[in-house]
């Protein structure tokens, strides 16, 4: 109705309209924005906790999600403060640390359970991340049947 009027004062009225509008229109794509972002960092993360047990890349985890590699990999990051990557290693990590507790299965297979096919690569970022190797840690965290007795 603005636009049909025809004066000075409503050129300004219309443009006023139309700022607002555009205003709004932003808040509503901000905010579905982020709820968006949440949404793949779960499916990211769910992903990893469904396959952390074999070779994972970032680009088969953003065709998973339907995402861009380089996209997927800066929402991870701004949501969770880790990249991808680090969070799958982390992740691999703890459980490597359970078998290492909670079972007798060879140190040298553990890396095939994980997900890390070298035992080498293994060995060097467990130390990395317990400041200790996996041998080590085993024989101060393994469950000892003799000790409860």
């Amino acid at each position: 109705m603005e636009v049909d009027k025809k004066s000075q004062q409503t050129d300004f009225m219309v443009q006023l309209l139309l700022s607002e509008y555009i205003i709004r229109v932003a808040g509503l794509a901000e905010i579905n924005y982020t709820e968006t972002d949440q949404q793949y960092t779960s499916r990211v993360i769910s992903y990893i906790h469904q396959n952390y047990d074999r070779e994972v890349s970032v680009a088969e985890i953003a065709d998973a999600v339907h995402l861009h590699p380089g996209y997927l990999q800066r929402v991870f990051k701004v949501s969770t403060g880790t990249s991808i990557h680090e969070f799958l290693v982390s992740y691999r990590m703890k459980k490597a640390k359970a078998m290492l507790a909670e079972t007798d299965i060879s140190i040298t297979d553990i890396p095939h359970y994980i997900g890390m096919n070298s035992q080498q690569y293994f060995s060097t970022t467990f130390k990395k991340y317990e400041q200790c190797t996996p041998s080590a840690y085993r024989k101060t965290h393994q469950y000892n049947d003799k000790l409860r007795r």
